[in-house]
């Protein structure tokens, strides 16, 4: 072989190889797409067991006992999912395997518990539950483009998608997940109270102590911090000073009920109209009351 060809022929396997090893922009998942599944085939079939992978956490769904939600967990690439057509009669099924046909309903059993998910209220988690008899509510669609699957309920008329909850399994519909992802988007604004707590005396004054900001991911910075209406007078402590000085006027900037801080105060307090709450902000302050906690309102915007 000359050393041409055997050039060219390197330069194709390597080109090859880099394709395979790196994803397709065309390919990528987002958490608001619709098709967000892997079933192993890009036309599914009824009949046919199947494994549910979700492409956005990488992982398959099964059958598993919980304590919050639907008994459904993050588990094995078993196939434990089968699509079943509507014959008509619940007391006749036929077991014939075919392609899906597009727009048709199927119920979804699964093996493992040898039930069917359908559509049910839950106190916690996404609003599925098991029946021990098919309904036929499910449309599988699928991506043209990527070949990847849609989940999708006719009773909740949307789509299975992977969702953060602090509750039973991340599930969600897609319509919460993408009203969350749009209010969440850069830019926009989000109101929050912030408690502070009463601290020790330490000469005169009642200090109260509070947090906002931090965390992992927490992009954002502090917009508007004010006062309620029926709040009291509250003195907030600049940098440098203590609460022992809550009589200066030149340790502390004060925020009537019912206002909201300057521009001037927020940069005397946090060095900045806008500080990062990368970093959790304190909240310091005295007040004239006896109370346990006071509270301010603030606003911040996602960055």
């Amino acid at each position: 072989m000359r050393p041409t060809r055997l050039t060219a022929l390197l330069a194709v396997v390597v080109a090859a190889l880099l394709a395979a090893a790196l994803p397709s922009a065309a390919g990528a998942v987002s958490t608001t797409d619709a098709a967000q599944w892997s079933l192993g085939t890009s036309r599914p079939s009824v009949n046919v067991s199947y494994s549910f992978k979700n492409l956005i956490n990488n992982s398959y769904v099964d059958y598993g006992k919980r304590t919050w939600g639907v008994d459904l967990v993050w588990g094995s690439s078993s196939a434990q999912w089968t699509f079943l057509p509507d014959t008509g009669s619940p007391n006749i099924r036929d077991h014939r395997r075919r392609a899906m046909n597009p727009g048709e309903k199927v119920a979804i059993y699964n093996s493992s518990t040898r039930r069917y998910l359908v559509y049910g209220s839950q106190t916690f988690g996404i609003n599925l539950t098991w029946s021990s008899r098919p309904s036929y509510q499910w449309k599988i669609g699928s991506d043209p483009a990527t070949g990847n699957a849609a989940l999708f309920n006719t009773v909740e008329n949307d789509y299975v998608a992977y969702g953060q909850r602090p509750l039973g399994i991340n599930l969600r519909w897609l319509k919460d997940v993408r009203r969350d992802a749009q209010q969440n988007a850069p830019g926009s604004l989000h109101d929050a109270s912030v408690t502070m707590s009463a601290q020790p005396v330490v000469q005169g004054f009642v200090p109260f102590l509070g947090y906002f900001g931090g965390g992992p991911g927490f992009n954002a910075v502090l917009t508007k911090v004010s006062n309620p209406a029926n709040g009291t007078p509250l003195a907030f402590v600049k940098p440098g000073h203590s609460t022992s000085e809550c009589g200066s006027d030149n340790a502390v900037t004060t925020l009537a009920p019912g206002k909201t801080m300057t521009a001037d105060q927020m940069t005397a307090l946090y060095g900045s109209t806008r500080p990062s709450l990368t970093q959790r902000i304190p909240f310091l302050a005295c007040a004239g009351t006896n109370g346990s906690a006071v509270f301010v309102n603030v606003q911040w915007q996602q960055l």
